[in-house]
């Protein structure tokens, strides 16, 4: 019984070091988006001013 209790333990573990390494890569992806919707607000500022107005027919 002893054995199971210590292979369930060792599954928790390498599960919660699993779920920790997902959640930094999930941290690092909002990051990036955050940092490329910022970089690319001017480009859609410009794009705006370019463009005309879209009629509605």
């Amino acid at each position: 019984m002893e054995l199971a209790l210590l292979f369930l333990k060792a599954q928790l573990i390498a599960m919660a070091r699993q779920n920790a390494g997902l959640l930094q890569c999930a941290l690092a992806a909002d990051e990036s988006a955050d940092q490329l919707e910022s970089g690319n607000a001017p480009l859609v500022r410009q794009l705006r001013k370019f463009r005309p107005p879209a009629s509605m027919k």
